[in-house]
């Protein structure tokens, strides 16, 4: 009669936690180890964070009890995720670094390419560009070495999208399209499809529109035949944001509407949270304040509770610009400076740029002159270092305006010279066009 030992052993699921079986106690916890990933893994894709931490939680506690170093590596992988998504990103760090050494440990190249890519993603997220493209970099060597055209596809993804915040757009752009290729040799679906939803945010913030719509368009006709539901919703909100810059306000509603439709039904409430910002955004340009209040207050509502610091700096930063607008300026200034503090305490640079320049805005409407020309100040200093130049043309524009304010004309000349230099080379005509009301305007003083 063959043992239990013998008949879990047999099991691919069983075997594959339990490498070293040696009692019954020890099939529990491999049993446990396996099924709280699968768990962990549901849980994050619906956005049950806190639950899909607990799941992974358990999952690194049995792996260390069975010693299977493999499972604990990916884990610590996937508990980083977790850590990386609700903004703790020096727990996540921790655990990205963690598992990289669990990985070289055990002499899994694969396993340790990816840590990398974890790492790199990080350090993008907290605006260390230089960092990482260079775990991206590694990233592919590793790829290149191992003739691994997966792990090549998706490191020159995670480089395009350097390049691209960086503000180098026609670099990325050729990595994205190499990026496609590859994807398209692989037959991979998933990946072509995730990349023409990159090729159309370089091509929007080319201020190409149609080719961005294109590719929405492309990549939603792939998820559609895929069955992937997540995709659907991404393409569907994507194209709202190309509807809402091109002002067909009712099809940009209309696109926000079934994605968040769609992200509900998952039970996705990040998606959720996104499309009711995304709502916001629609009715802030369509002037309806109230509206853009009560969508980015469910945001802000639903961040919170996911405890997704990076999601609360961006929308209390969005309540702040609506406050703005009807000249509730204290509230403006309470809103914009917990962007900053949430910006600052994920040293996300990026995201402290924005809510720099959103608090020198408010300032300069408060007649605020000194306090403005500080924010602006470092707001231009961490665009510059970052090569963000999409905000970058945005700020000169607007401390050249607070020059002119102040009568200081030569220098608001020199930064209006600057904006539209930056502006003209990234694409964005209307900073252009601004430059040139306000060089007019200085002509006629």
């Amino acid at each position: 009669m063959k043992s239990i030992s013998d008949i879990w052993k047999k099991w691919k699921f069983t075997r594959k936690y339990l490498p070293n079986v040696k009692n019954a106690q020890q099939i529990r916890w491999g049993f446990e180890c396996g099924i709280n990933r699968e768990r962990g893994q549901i849980l994050e894709l619906i956005g049950n964070w806190n639950e899909a931490e607990l799941a992974f939680s358990t999952m690194i506690s049995c792996a260390k009890k069975i010693n299977n170093k493999s499972s604990l590596a990916q884990g610590k992988t996937m508990m980083g995720n977790i850590k990386h998504r609700k903004g703790e990103y020096e727990k996540a760090l921790s655990l990205f670094k963690e598992a990289y050494q669990l990985y070289a440990n055990i002499n899994d190249s694969l396993g340790r390419a990816r840590a990398l890519s974890f790492i790199g993603v990080l350090s993008w997220r907290q605006g260390k560009y230089e960092k990482a493209q260079d775990y991206f970099q590694q990233y592919l060597t590793i790829g290149e070495k191992m003739k691994d055209k997966k792990t090549i596809c998706t490191a020159l993804g995670n480089l395009a999208l350097v390049y691209h915040v960086r503000g180098e757009i026609e670099k990325a752009m050729a990595y994205q399209k190499r990026t496609l290729r590859l994807a398209k040799e692989l037959d991979d679906g998933r990946k072509i499809s995730i990349t023409l939803g990159n090729m159309g945010i370089t091509y929007h913030d080319l201020g190409n529109y149609k080719k961005a719509l294109q590719c929405y368009t492309r990549r939603l006709s792939i998820a559609e035949k895929m069955g992937d539901i997540r995709s659907v919703a991404a393409a569907t909100g994507d194209m709202g944001i190309i509807y809402c810059e091109q002002k067909n306000y009712d099809k940009a509603i209309e696109c926000h509407q079934r994605e968040m439709r769609i992200a509900k039904k998952l039970g996705d409430k990040k998606s959720t949270g996104i499309s009711l910002a995304n709502l916001g955004i629609v009715y802030y340009e369509q002037k309806k304040f109230k509206k853009a209040l009560d969508c980015y207050k469910q945001s802000l509502s639903i961040s919170e509770e996911l405890d997704d610091k990076r999601g609360i700096s961006i929308v209390t930063g969005n309540i702040g610009l609506v406050y703005g607008k009807q000249r509730l300026f204290k509230k403006a200034l309470l809103y914009h400076e917990r962007s900053l503090r949430c910006a600052e305490e994920l040293k996300d640079t990026r995201n402290m740029s924005i809510a720099l320049g959103n608090l020198a805005n408010i300032q300069m409407k408060l007649g605020n002159y000194e306090k403005a020309e500080v924010f602006l100040s470092k707001a231009i200093a961490l665009a510059s270092k970052l090569n963000l130049r999409y905000f970058l043309c945005g700020f000169l524009l607007d401390k050249a305006e607070l020059f002119v304010k102040q009568k200081h004309f030569k220098q608001a000349k020199e930064l209006l010279t600057q904006a539209r230099t930056v502006a003209k080379e990234i694409g964005r005509a209307e900073i252009v066009e601004q430059c040139e009301t306000l060089s007019k305007s200085i002509k006629r003083k």
